[in-house]
C-alpha cells in the first residue's frame, strides 16, 4: 500500500482525479515512455524550448490555498495570488482578461484579473465546486459540485449566478462545446456524462461512457468529445453530433484529465496512477507515446500555438513541460502545495513570436528566395534567441534578435530580398525584440 493511502491523507486534501483508489497509487511507478512521437525535423527551431511569447499559465495549488503563475516564455513563476481554501480548477475567459478558481472547501469560485493578477470578485457557489470552463463568448462560466450535484452557471459580467442546475448525481468536470451551444458535465462514481443546453440551461442528454468520468475535452471543431474514465483506465470518444461513443481508447492507470491540441490532432491524458501522460492521435484514436512526467498528474493544458503541454504534479509540487513536437519533458517547474489545475491564457492579440519568424525563414527558403546558406545564417541567430530564453536570459535573446534584424537589413541592401519581402521578418522581430526587452 502507498503511504499516500486514504487513512494518511483526506479525500478533501485530494484533487478531483484522485477521489477513488488512493491506496492503488504507486507513487513511483510511471511507466516508460513507448512509441512514436510527432515528427520532427532534424534542427529544426520548433525544437525550443521555449514557448511561444505571451500566454501564462495559471496553476491551482491545492495544499498552499493559492494560484501559481507561470511565464511561459522563460517558464518562471512571476506571482502568487492568495484565493480560497482548497483551490481546485481554473479556466480562463476567452479574452484572457480572467481567470475563474474554484475553491472546494469555501465554496465559492475567486476571479482573478490577469492584468495585475488581483482578485477582484468572490463568487458564492455550491457544496464544494470543483470543474469550471468558460463559455467560448465569455459570457458564462459554469461551475460543477462534488456535494450538492448540481451546477451553477455565474454571469461573468457581474459575476452573479443565474441559474443552477439540478444534475441527478455527483459532478465533476465539465467543457463547453466550441459553438457555446452544449456544456458536458461528467459525474464521479457514475459511468455516465450529462449533456446541457446552454441557450435554457436544461439537461437534454445522458451518454454512457467509461467507469468514474472525471474529465471532458472537445476537439476544435466540435465534432468530438474525449472523456478521461479513471476506473475503466480508458478515453471515451463521444461524436456530438449524436451523443454516440464511437471509440473507447486504452491509456494508462488512472486517466484523470484531457486536453486536445489547438489543431485538433492529438489528446494530452494524465494518468494519476502511472505518473504519465498518454498521446492520443485524433485522426484514428490510437495512443502514439507514453510521457513520463513527476508524481501523480492531475491537470493538463495546451498552449495556445500547441507547442507545449503544461501537467500538473499533485504529489511532485512541480509541472512538467512537454514540447508536443517530439513529446519530451523540455522543464519543471517548481509551483505550490499539491498542484491540481492548469490553464493557459489565449495569446494576446497582436502577440508575436519566435515560431513566427521561423515560419516566414522556411517560406522564403522553399520559395527559393533565400540560399540554404543564408536561410542557414538567419535560422543560427534565431535558434541563439531560443536558447538565451530557455536559460532566462530575456536581455541577451533580445539582442539576438537584434542580430537577425541587421542580417535581414544586409539581405535587403545586397538585393537578396525584396522590401515586401523583408517586412513580416522585420515587423515580427521588432514585435519579439520590444516584448523581450519589456
Amino acid at each position: 500500500m502507498s503511504r499516500y493511502s486514504r487513512d494518511r491523507l483526506p479525500a478533501t486534501r485530494w484533487p478531483r482525479w484522485g477521489l477513488v483508489a488512493l491506496a492503488a497509487l504507486a507513487a513511483c511507478g510511471g511507466d516508460s515512455p513507448a512509441g512514436p512521437g510527432r515528427d520532427l525535423t532534424p534542427g529544426s527551431l520548433l525544437s525550443s524550448t521555449a514557448p511561444s511569447n505571451g500566454a501564462v499559465g495559471y496553476v491551482t495549488n491545492l495544499g498552499s490555498d493559492n494560484v501559481s503563475v507561470i511565464r511561459t516564455s522563460d517558464n518562471t513563476v512571476v506571482t502568487t495570488v492568495a484565493v480560497g481554501r482548497e483551490p481546485q480548477e481554473v479556466a480562463v475567459t476567452p479574452d484572457g482578461a480572467f481567470a475563474y478558481v474554484t475553491n472546494g472547501f469555501s465554496n465559492n469560485v475567486s476571479v482573478i484579473r490577469t492584468a495585475d493578477n488581483t482578485v477582484v470578485a468572490t463568487v458564492a457557489v455550491g457544496d464544494h465546486p470543483l470543474g469550471v470552463a468558460v463559455t467560448p463568448d465569455g459570457a458564462f462560466a459554469y461551475v460543477t459540485h462534488f456535494r450538492s450535484n448540481n451546477v451553477s452557471v455565474i454571469r461573468t459580467s457581474d459575476n452573479t449566478v443565474v441559474a443552477t442546475v439540478a444534475i441527478g448525481s455527483v459532478a465533476v468536470g465539465v467543457a463547453v462545446t466550441p459553438d457555446g451551444a452544449f456544456a458536458y458535465v461528467t459525474h464521479f462514481n457514475s459511468v455516465n456524462v450529462s449533456v446541457i443546453r446552454t441557450s435554457d440551461n436544461a439537461v437534454v442528454a445522458t451518454v454512457a461512457v467509461g467507469d468514474n468520468p472525471l474529465s471532458v475535452a472537445f476537439t476544435p471543431d466540435g465534432a468530438f468529445a474525449y472523456v478521461a474514465n479513471q476506473l475503466s483506465n480508458n478515453v471515451s470518444v463521444i461524436r456530438t453530433a449524436d451523443n454516440t461513443v464511437v471509440a473507447t481508447v486504452a491509456v494508462g492507470r488512472g486517466p484523470s484529465s484531457v486536453a486536445v491540441t489547438p489543431d485538433g490532432a492529438f489528446a494530452y491524458v494524465t494518468n494519476l496512477f502511472s505518473n504519465n501522460v498518454s498521446v492520443i492521435r485524433t485522426a484514428d484514436n490510437t495512443v502514439v507515446t507514453t510521457v513520463a512526467v513527476g508524481i501523480s498528474p492531475t491537470g493538463v493544458a495546451v498552449t495556445p500555438d500547441g507547442a507545449f503541454a503544461y501537467v500538473t504534479n499533485f504529489l511532485s509540487n512541480n509541472v512538467s513541460v512537454i514540447r508536443t513536437a517530439d513529446n519530451t519533458v523540455v522543464t519543471t517547474v517548481a509551483v505550490g502545495i499539491s498542484p491540481s489545475g492548469v490553464a493557459v491564457t489565449p495569446t494576446p492579440a497582436g502577440a508575436c513570436t519566435i515560431e513566427a519568424l521561423v515560419e516566414h525563414v522556411n517560406a522564403l527558403s522553399a520559395a527559393g528566395k533565400l540560399s540554404q546558406a543564408e536561410s542557414h545564417a538567419l535560422s543560427v541567430k534565431l535558434e541563439a534567441a531560443l536558447r538565451l530564453l530557455e536559460r532566462g536570459k530575456t536581455k541577451a535573446a533580445g539582442n539576438a534578435i537584434g542580430a537577425f534584424l541587421n542580417q535581414v537589413g544586409a539581405l535587403v541592401r545586397s538585393r537578396r530580398l525584396s522590401e515586401a519581402e523583408a517586412g513580416p521578418l522585420r515587423d515580427e522581430a521588432a514585435c519579439v525584440r520590444t516584448q523581450l526587452h519589456g
